[in-house]
């Protein structure tokens, strides 16, 4: 079985994956009070997309 990181990763591309500093902005929330870390950040670029994201 294929790690879920790993397979969005591939599925969305550099552009539509984003982890480490590149996700940093999206850890906050709107307040900038409150913060977690994330795996990553999934961007689809498309309605399919989101529903490949959602599958997996």
């Amino acid at each position: 079985m294929t790690d879920p990181v790993t397979a969005l990763r591939e599925m969305l591309g550099p552009k539509g994956w984003l982890s480490g500093s590149d996700a940093r902005p999206y850890q906050r929330d709107w307040l900038d009070r409150l913060g977690v870390a994330a795996l990553g950040v999934a961007r689809p670029a498309d309605t399919s997309e989101v529903a490949s994201v959602v599958k997996t």
